[in-house]
Order: C-alpha cells, then sequence, then structure tokens
C-alpha cells in the first residue's frame, strides 16, 4: 500500500437551483428499450458507441437467481441487433466497457465466486474480452485473499490499466486499487493509494501522449469524519505525480471524469446538501497540471445525483443521474439529464419516468447531437418486485452551431481577394499623382516654368534646394551648376543620368526639383502624365 500527503481544498460555488421540466410522460423521447424479466435486478452501467456503428450496452442481469454479464448491441436507431448473457458461478457484473484498437471490446466488472456448498467468496475484479459479435475471447479475474471491486477501466500500452478498491488487509477498509494487465487480460502489478478510513476509485482517464493515468473517486476525511472527492495523476509505473482533495465537513463523491484535448479534466460526482439535506451535483473542472479553473454545484430543494459526464460536440457536458421528489403520491425518483454549457453553467435540465424508479448511469452523445443514456427503471416503485434495463435517446435541445457553407467561404475569400487587388492597383496609381514634394516656388510659376523646354538659366530663379555632390558628397545650392568644391556638374538628366551643361534645353520637375533633357522627358510624356522619379502629375503648357 502506498500513500502520499496530499493538499486539501475546499471549493465554495453558490449552488445552482431549478426546477425540473416535467417530463414524466416522456414526450421528447426519441427511443427507448427496456430489457428485463420478472422480479430480476437487471441493471445496465455503461453505454459506449461503436466505431462501426450502434451502441453497446453492459451491465447485469439476473439469472437462476445470481447476476451474470449482460451484453445489448442496438443499432443507431435504438433497434435490438443482439444480446449476450455471460453465465458462471456465482455473481458477477460489468461496470464499464471501451472499444480495443485491435477490434472488440473490454470489459471490466468484479465477480464473486461461488463454492460447491453455495457458499460466495469475496468479490474479485472481472476482466472480459469479448469480440464484436458479443461472443467471449477470454475472462480473467484477478485479486486477493481481501475483497476487490473494479469500476473502470482504460487500454493503454501494452494492454490495460483497471481501478476500483482494494480492502488493506490490516486496517480493514478500504483503499483506491490501481491495476495493470496485458493485452491477453494477464495479471502484471497493482498499486493501492489511501490512508484510515474507505478510500475508492471509481473512474480513470489516460493521457497516452504523456503516459500518466488520472483516478478519480472518493477518500476519507479524519478530521470531519466524512468523505472528500479525491483525484489522482499517476505516471505509468504507478508513482504519484500530484493528487488533490475537495471537499469540508459535508460528503463528496467523484464518480466519473473525462479528459477534454489533452489538459482538462472534467469530473462529476454528488456534494451532500447541507441546507436542505440530500444531495446535489457536483462538477469540477481541473487542468492536467491539477491547478484549478471552475467548478459549480447543480441542485435546489431536492436530492440530485449525477454519476456519469459526457462532452457535447457544440461546446458544454450533460450529466445523468436521478433526482428526488416529494409528491402528493409519496416520494418518486426518475431519471435526470442536465446540460450544461463550457463553463458549468445549466442550460436546461429534464427528467424522464413513470410511476416507478428510474436512474441513469451512464449518458454518451450521438453524432447528430442526440444523448443516450443507460440505466435502470422500476416499473413499480412500491411493490419493488426489481428493475429492468433502460435504454433511451433524447435530443439535445441546446442551439446547436452553424455549420460552416465552406461554397460561401469560398466565394467570399475570392471576392476579399478581388476586392483588395483592386484597392492596391487604385492605391498605387493615386500615389503617384498625390506625391507632392512642397516647393518654394508659387503654384503660378510651376504652372507657367512647366512644361515649356530652357535652359538652366532660365530656370534659376526658381529652382530652390540643396543638392549633393555625387563625387565628393558636398551639399550645393541647387542654383549652382558645378560643386564649389570638385568642380563636378550637379544636375543629372533623370532618363540618361548624364550630366547636364548650361547649354543644354532641360524639363524641371516641380514635384522632386530634379532636371531631365527636354527630347526624354518629351519622350516619356507621350505615353505618360506623370514624373518617372516622384510620379508627379504634370501639365503641358
Amino acid at each position: 500500500m502506498a500513500f502520499l500527503p496530499s493538499s486539501h481544498r475546499f471549493i465554495t460555488n453558490n449552488a445552482q437551483s431549478f426546477q425540473s421540466d416535467i417530463n414524466l410522460g416522456n414526450p421528447d423521447l426519441i427511443w427507448s428499450y427496456t430489457f428485463g424479466t420478472n422480479s430480476s435486478h437487471d441493471a445496465a452501467y455503461s453505454a459506449i458507441r461503436c466505431s462501426d456503428g450502434g451502441y453497446l450496452i453492459t451491465g447485469s442481469t439476473s439469472v437462476e437467481g445470481t447476476l451474470d454479464v449482460i451484453l445489448i448491441r442496438l443499432n443507431e436507431t435504438g433497434e435490438l441487433e443482439w444480446t449476450n448473457i455471460i453465465i458462471r458461478d456465482g455473481a458477477q457484473t460489468a461496470q464499464e466497457a471501451i472499444e480495443c484498437e485491435s477490434g472488440g471490446y473490454a470489459i471490466i466488472g468484479y465477480t464473486q465466486e461461488q463454492l460447491p456448498n453455495g457458499t460466495l467468496l469475496d468479490f474479485d475484479a472481472y476482466l472480459v474480452r469479448i469480440y464484436t459479435n458479443g461472443s467471449v475471447a477470454w475472462t480473467q479475474t484477478i485479486g486477493t485473499n481481501a475483497s476487490q471491486q473494479a469500476y473502470s477501466i482504460v487500454e493503454c500500452l501494452g494492454g490495460f490499466a483497471f481501478v476500483g478498491y482494494t480492502t488493506n488487509s490490516e486496517r480493514g477498509d478500504l483503499d483506491f486499487w490501481f491495476v495493470r494487465t496485458t493485452d491477453e487480460g494477464e495479471y502484471l502489478w497493482n498499486q493501492t493509494y489511501g490512508s484510515d478510513g474507505n478510500d475508492i476509485c471509481y473512474s480513470i482517464v489516460y493521457r497516452p501522449v504523456y503516459g500518466e493515468f488520472v483516478l478519480a473517486g472518493s477518500r476519507y476525511n479524519i478530521d470531519s469524519g466524512s468523505q472528500d472527492g479525491w483525484v489522482l495523476n499517476i505516471y505509468y509505473d504507478g508513482s504519484m505525480q500530484w493528487d488533490e482533495t475537495f471537499g469540508g465537513t459535508r460528503n463528496d463523491i467523484f464518480y466519473d471524469i473525462i479528459l477534454r484535448a489533452r489538459e482538462v479534466l472534467v469530473i462529476v460526482g454528488i456534494t451532500e446538501n447541507l441546507l436542505y439535506g440530500g444531495f446535489d451535483a457536483f462538477v469540477l473542472c481541473l487542468h492536467a497540471n491539477s491547478s484549478f479553473l471552475w467548478n459549480t454545484t447543480i441542485g435546489g430543494f431536492y436530492t440530485e445525483e449525477a454519476y456519469s459526464i459526457t462532452w457535447c460536440q457544440s461546446g458544454g457536458y450533460a450529466i445523468t443521474g436521478f433526482i428526488i421528489e416529494q409528491t402528493q403520491l409519496g416520494t418518486k425518483t426518475h431519471l435526470w439529464v442536465a446540460r450544461l454549457d463550457s463553463f458549468g453553467n445549466v442550460e436546461w435540465n429534464k427528467r424522464y419516468g413513470g410511476v416507478g424508479k428510474e436512474i441513469g448511469w451512464s449518458i454518451i452523445q450521438t453524432p447528430n447531437h442526440d444523448f443516450i443514456i443507460a440505466g435502470t427503471t422500476e416499473p413499480n416503485q412500491e411493490d419493488n418486485v426489481g428493475t429492468d434495463i433502460w435504454v433511451i435517446s433524447v435530443p439535445d435541445t441546446s442551439p446547436l452551431p452553424v455549420s460552416p457553407n465552406f461554397e460561401l467561404i469560398f466565394l467570399g475569400i475570392t471576392i476579399g481577394v478581388i476586392i483588395i487587388t483592386l484597392v492596391a492597383l487604385i492605391f498605387t496609381r493615386s500615389k503617384r499623382s498625390l506625391r507632392y514634394i512642397e516647393t518654394r516656388t508659387s503654384k503660378r510659376q510651376l504652372q507657367k516654368s512647366f512644361i515649356l523646354p530652357r535652359t538652366i538659366e532660365e530656370l534659376t530663379p526658381i529652382i530652390s534646394g540643396y543638392k549633393r555632390c555625387r563625387k565628393c558628397g558636398t551639399i550645393s545650392d541647387r542654383k549652382e551648376m558645378r560643386c564649389p568644391h570638385c568642380s563636378e556638374l550637379l544636375h543629372r538628366c533623370l532618363f540618361c543620368d548624364n550630366p547636364i551643361s548650361n547649354e543644354d534645353v532641360v524639363i524641371f520637375c516641380p514635384g522632386c526639383r530634379n532636371l531631365s533633357h527636354a527630347h526624354e522627358m518629351l519622350s516619356w510624356l507621350k505615353k505618360r502624365d506623370y514624373c518617372p522619379r516622384c510620379g508627379f502629375k504634370l501639365k503641358k503648357s
């Protein structure tokens, strides 16, 4: 047995009170399936969607007075495809099923073997591997002299890992139990976590990228004498990375955990309602490094318990369990479904059932955004003659996200590219005509002097500014013909880059204040109406 001290958290949050929608007539059921025999105790604890379409429901059914594992395969419309009951001596039940990467399914639960004289032994973990048609490939019973039960399983590198509880031989109480097996179900090793009091693990998720497991359940609080929610992160070898405890003076139990986007853990369970009595549903969201993100308590005057959670394709989560209400006819228990947004706020909640007692144990979402819930129904709650398996499909009434129209998106992108191209062309063209370098000459002088060809001497009155000598770098007045330092000609033609002398006939650009040979500029202006250097709009006078 291994135990590491943990940090203890007490999270407070205002409960979200509500009044359940009355759906006892079940008007919005898409379909329902009931399986059971007279005076038997049949229950469905797990529902999964199969990769080839359809759904696999697992649980237990009474055969000859003892419980046996039952498998129910439904198609996408809820019609029965096949059933299989795995019968063996003693009693056994299936708690969870997963689909394996190599095909087929793995089922975890627990068994209580029976001696020939009818004596029932302690509980052991019961691991079953089945083919896609429901036939059994192999079964394994894993346990010690003490009593153990298993509730949740994942497939990992090299085999399987499952969790539950085991009885501590020294103290006599219960501890978290983590077991690793091969892909053939052969036992490899196990690890326990806990301290004084009963500590039970109900759910596990696997983080394949990091080779880590996250466990969720309940832990006994010695100070308050109550149960607290307990979350553990362990490495592939079973060593603990971190653990967090959530609770206070009341009872808090975590029943199911899911992993979102590799880094987000969402946990559902129950918390004791100290104001009204009974329990409320509790949802907790953590980062994979154990940092707290958010939590919410969902409840009111009645008892609401949640046992399963699923992620919704349109965002948010859905939970299921049961709600207990006081009516004029007495206490009634009905299957309960609540829809939450991505931050735990209740969008809607509904109850389903009849005159008996109904409980939802597992919930999943279908590709068309409906929910499938597996649980139990009691035909007559007062007579207490047994329970039947009840599988229902209900719609998700939350608004669905608008599906993207890729044709319109492509058309919009194309139009946007065309508009941007046109704007760029217009801007480039207008930039040439709008670019203006301020000169000291008046507009009238520019219009008179431009574009009539003349010599530099005639342009001297309107030429202003400074110019750098290309040979020595000396800055001189533009009115000078030669550099005062090296006697180099200062002015060069915009087109041929040859020096301009006093005798050359030139044209002056008022925008950039540069000169060009008259015949070069006139040839240019036959095709264009702007300066090739600065883009200034030129007008012939």
